[in-house]
């Protein structure tokens, strides 16, 4: 897979092990982020809990829930963890707060957070809500 590209599977793949993860720690803000510095779209979830913690603890819990999908088109490579006061995080949720989309906000070559990025997709804030029971 050409990793200069971000596909539907990648996308799809990236809402169920958002959601996987957001059942065990809350998450602020999710988005696929081409950095312009850096080769492949990379999956980048924020957490108030990995406020001033070891973000290992993120990894695990990545770690579990990539273990638990079933071949579900995510590397765990593909995967960072940061925290919610992180810049990216930030500029995320500034583009999704108060928007009642539920597909993803698609960005192309723009300044977001601290820096210029290729692109991004920035899942709504209905993928963070609990998936009923």
């Amino acid at each position: 897979m050409d990793q200069a590209i971000l596909v539907k599977e990648q996308i799809t793949a990236g809402v169920e092990l958002v959601r996987k993860v957001n059942a065990v720690m809350p998450i602020s803000a999710a988005f696929w982020l081409k950095e312009t510095d850096v080769p492949g779209w990379y999956l980048f979830i924020a957490s108030d809990a990995l406020e001033n913690a070891d973000p290992r603890k993120g990894y695990r819990i990545v770690r579990e829930a990539v273990d638990a999908m079933n071949d579900g088109g995510i590397d765990l490579f593909q995967v960072k963890v940061i925290p919610s006061s992180n810049p990216f995080a930030r500029a995320a949720r500034e583009i999704v707060h108060g928007s009642t989309r539920t597909s993803p906000h698609w960005l192309g070559p723009t300044p977001f957070g601290d820096r210029l990025v290729e692109g991004a997709c920035i899942y709504p804030a209905n993928v963070l809500d609990p998936v009923p029971s």
